[in-house]
């Protein structure tokens, strides 16, 4: 898991449950849409974990990125 997250009911309803960053859970392979939005089913149990929260979120650079290799010093050449 990359983020916190919280267990949600097959309604989309929070349970209360909570799982902790760099936690170990077993979940179904195949995304469940409930409200708009993608959850994982939870192996073995009847909650659902947000897809974000485990995969996280892939973006595209829109403008020029320096890598900052320490404290003072970065990467003169840009990420395009």
């Amino acid at each position: 898991m990359k983020y916190n997250s919280i267990a949600y009911d097959k309604n989309g309803n929070s349970t209360g449950q909570k799982y902790y960053t760099y936690g170990s859970i077993n979940v179904d392979p195949t995304p469940v849409t409930i409200n708009g939005n993608q959850y994982y089913k939870l192996s073995g149990k009847d909650q659902y974990v947000r897809v974000t929260n485990i995969d996280g979120v892939t973006r595209k650079i829109t403008h020029n990125a320096y890598v900052k290799v320490s404290d003072v010093k970065f990467i003169t050449r840009p990420l395009k």
